[in-house]
């Protein structure tokens, strides 16, 4: 039996660099790319094997903006606590 690597897999790595390429995004960049993969999903012309790959990718951006959102919110309050009043955002219903 060979050695295992101790290199992160090549699944590993793609993971890591999509994670990466969200956390550069703004949140205006990732609405955008937000709805064009719900586009995308919606589309009678998406192959269905391409949708798995499509979804996760919407989650991501989704939580990804949802991120963002919350760390104005907090911001926001960390300025001015009794100036503003903002409800929690939902949490999407699994």
């Amino acid at each position: 039996m060979a050695p295992r690597s101790s290199r992160p897999s090549t699944a590993a790595k793609a993971k890591g660099s999509k994670e990466n390429e969200l956390e550069e995004l703004d949140y205006s960049s990732a609405q955008q790319q937000l709805d064009a993969t719900l586009a995308e999903i919606q589309s009678d012309e998406l192959p269905l094997e391409q949708l798995p790959k499509l979804y996760e990718r919407a989650m991501a951006l989704e939580a990804h903006c949802r991120s963002r959102l919350e760390q104005v919110v907090q911001d926001i309050q960390k300025l001015d606590p009794e100036a503003i009043t903002l409800t929690p955002l939902e949490s999407p219903e699994p």
